[in-house]
């Protein structure tokens, strides 16, 4: 019997010779489908986030530290610098409690690896 089924359709065979099915008939298998998009992108974004926040924490401990240094006994100067350093800490504290939060929202609504994105490749 040759039926021709929509999802199972050879997809620009005549010029490249891909074979692919349509991605609705993932949806009708797997209830949870729609849920890896969301799960993976919410996870390139905060390790990315979380990368950049440290790079950022870097940056400012070494220009508050260049500071405190270079002071010269000016308590302005010298107060200014430990606040920098201090603010520093405190926003990458505040980034890592997030990222508990979200796991934790994870586990919560049933996606316990929503911090864990998934990488196709070879």
């Amino acid at each position: 019997m040759n039926t021709l089924l929509a999802r199972d359709f050879n997809l620009f065979d005549a010029f490249v010779g891909i074979k692919g099915t349509l991605p609705s008939t993932q949806s009708n298998t797997d209830p949870t489908a729609g849920n890896i998009a969301f799960v993976d992108t919410l996870s390139y974004v905060v390790i990315a986030v979380g990368v950049i926040a440290g790079l950022i924490l870097l940056g400012t401990l070494i220009i508050g530290a260049i500071a405190y240094m270079t002071s010269a006994g000016d308590e302005k100067v010298l107060t200014k610098a430990k606040q920098q350093m201090t603010n520093a800490v405190v926003g990458f504290v505040i980034l890592v409690m997030s990222y508990w939060v979200v796991r934790i929202i994870g586990t919560i609504f049933g996606m316990p690896d929503i911090l864990k994105p998934t990488f196709i490749g070879p």
